[in-house]
């Protein structure tokens, strides 16, 4: 997948691999210090990432605005990452209804709420509210495709 969003996805892997094991995020220069990466590289892999709707910026009220953190929202980027590049699992049944499935799902369903707020606010009635997403800290790859990690 990454290969057909990007023409050098290789520092998009790494960022994505990097960014799974922290499901809250992490800040830009924590990504610099685990990366490697400097300057406008990251810059600019971060930006085409939240471009591609695979990440997130956002603040938590933590933190000031040059602060922000880096969360990876793609539910089939952390199902890949998670189940198949580890070679957890076999097959999709094999993975259905153990623990890990169940956290993998609840993030998902988190992500899909997070990415369509502004549908779920129409639905119940308070769209006109001003309430914000509070985030709460909430197998191998097939012959021809390489590994991300």
């Amino acid at each position: 997948m990454y290969s057909s969003l990007f023409k050098h996805p290789e520092a998009h892997m790494r960022i994505a691999c990097t960014l799974a094991r922290r499901k809250t995020g992490l800040t830009a220069n924590d990504l610099r210090k685990h990366e490697k990466l400097i300057g406008s590289g990251l810059t600019k892999t971060l930006k085409e990432f939240e471009q591609c709707g695979l990440m997130r910026r956002y603040r938590d009220f933590t933190r000031s605005q040059n602060n922000a953190l880096y969360q990876l929202v793609d539910p089939f980027t952390l199902f890949h990452l998670e189940f198949i590049e580890p070679e957890k699992v076999g097959s999709w049944a094999s993975c259905y209804g153990t623990l890990g499935y169940h956290a993998w799902s609840g993030l998902a369903f988190e992500l899909v709420c997070l990415h369509h707020v502004g549908g779920i606010k129409r639905e119940i009635g308070i769209a006109g509210s001003r309430l914000r997403p509070v985030h709460g800290g909430a197998a191998h790859p097939p012959s021809g495709l390489r590994s991300i990690c």
